[in-house]
């Protein structure tokens, strides 16, 4: 086995790893609180501390840790999940590449970050090396400094690190942890804070992200450069010129967005280097982070099985999306490829579909006004009365079937979310529900309240 399929086993590995260790929080929809800092400065003794028992193998030696262990935890009657890491160090070598991979991984998902160093060493270059990864970020941070187990070691200056005053403690003898856990329930406050505020925010107050995806070398850095204007992003004839996520601030019709240029996805097997491994995760985590998708594809070739799975990936992220297909100008059949692209690309039918060419620049002007009214839809709420009106119609027009020896029964309806549009249907029996018949209220709300370009989520709730 190749160092590179060594390297993707283990990417792979810790991915799915990652899937299940997130799959209770996300249900909870629990913030994420990450220890992490160089080896060896205590952050599994934290984290042993904080939960009260030994879940993790510690040691005096250094890098001990190597996976990313996740718990939940409560305290202050507020619910979050701890995530211990395995060290970051800017060292090169086969094992600390994939420990320092888990741990940046781990910035990218926390809420909030402790940022553990010791303070008997004072900031040492590798803290250095660890606090600018971390500031890349852009999370809320408490720098740490444990091992202060009789004193304050305040001689050293942790300024240098580019964070506030570090918060002092002792994994060891427990000095301080718990007003630790304080600070971090304080920090958790903030951020429900700042996330109802956002609730009740209009559209002009969100700034949206549009991420612009396909598989590598469909022309997505040249339809970038053609919306705005500009060579922002290196092109090249080459497949994959792009390697990370690129964001540009537009205005249009003077609302700001940021376009978002990623590097193509490719199925996993296809993948010849590590570098480019990496960038497909990351072009995938801007798609994770955006609001809208325009997802190009080469009309010069069809939808791909690669197209397929990314269109699959996008509807299952939930995001908006516009599917672009780009290079008409090679195309003569352009009614037929339609046709073929709206049955293989059926994961995103509430997309809508334009012919485009960013070489001629032939029907660009459509892509905003296109994603405006997508982001739109993607941000709408349907009073209380209007859905249950629908609901009202949508069964007279088709009443449900006998399902699994039951019959459906709606009551009432209220919308729960947007981003995207998300309702709850309190019913008799959730179960009576056939797959089939939830399909046709998807359909009928789409018609009703003109969804174009952005999924819609109807779940349904036992009622009371």
């Amino acid at each position: 086995m190749t160092k590179f399929h060594q390297f993707v086993t283990f990417f792979n590995y810790i991915m799915e790893n990652e899937e299940k260790t997130l799959k209770k929080a996300e249900i909870k929809r629990l913030p994420i609180i990450a220890l992490i800092g160089r080896p060896s400065v205590g952050k599994s003794s934290i984290f042993n501390r904080m939960l009260g028992k030994n879940l993790v193998l510690t040691d005096q030696s250094i890098g001990v840790t190597r996976d990313r262990i996740m718990e939940n935890f409560s305290w202050n009657r507020i619910e979050f999940t701890i995530m211990d890491t395995g060290g970051i160090a800017p060292e090169v070598g086969p094992i600390q590449n994939q420990v320092s991979i888990q741990s940046e991984i781990a910035l990218g998902v926390a809420d909030v970050i402790l940022f553990v160093v010791d303070a008997k060493t004072g900031p040492t270059k590798e803290d250095i090396y660890v606090s600018k990864l971390i500031r890349s970020a852009g999370k809320r941070v408490i720098l740490v400094a444990n091992k202060a187990d009789n004193k304050d070691f305040s001689d050293f200056n942790f300024y240098s690190l580019g964070f506030a005053e570090p918060f002092y403690c002792s994994a060891t003898t427990g000095r301080n942890i718990a007003d630790l856990l304080d600070v971090v329930t304080d920090k958790l406050k903030e951020i429900q804070s700042e996330e109802v505020s956002e609730l009740i925010g209009d559209l002009d107050e969100w700034i949206p992200r549009i991420t612009i995806a396909g598989r590598p070398n469909v022309g997505k850095s040249s339809l970038l450069n053609a919306l705005i204007g500009e060579s922002r992003s290196t092109v090249s004839e080459l497949p994959g010129t792009t390697r990370d996520a690129i964001d540009t601030s537009v205005l249009y019709a003077e609302k700001s967005y940021v376009l978002v240029d990623t590097a193509g996805i490719k199925k996993r097997y296809k993948y010849k280097e590590q570098l480019e491994f990496v960038t497909v995760k990351r072009a995938e985590q801007a798609i994770h982070r955006s609001d809208l998708v325009l997802f190009v594809v080469d009309a010069s070739t069809g939808v791909t099985s690669e197209d397929q799975q990314l269109a699959r990936f996008i509807a299952d992220e939930g995001k908006a999306c516009v599917t672009i297909l780009n290079k008409t100008d090679l195309v003569s059949e352009r009614a037929e490829l339609l046709d073929k692209v709206h049955y293989e690309l059926r994961f995103i039918d509430y997309a809508d579909t334009i012919l485009v060419s960013a070489l001629t620049k032939k029907s660009l002007s459509k892509v905003f006004p296109l994603a405006v009214k997508a982001l739109q839809n993607y941000n709408t709420r349907i009073t209380t009365g209007k859905l249950n009106r629908w609901i009202s119609d949508a069964v007279d027009y088709q009443s449900p079937n006998v399902h699994k020896g039951k019959l459906l029964k709606i009551y009432y309806g209220t919308q729960t979310m947007v981003k995207p549009p998300t309702f709850e249907l309190f019913v008799n029996e959730p179960e009576a529900a056939s797959s089939t018949y939830v399909r046709f209220l998807e359909n009928s709300l789409r018609r009703q309240f003109g969804f174009e370009g952005t999924p819609t989520r109807i779940r349904l709730r036992l009622s009371q």
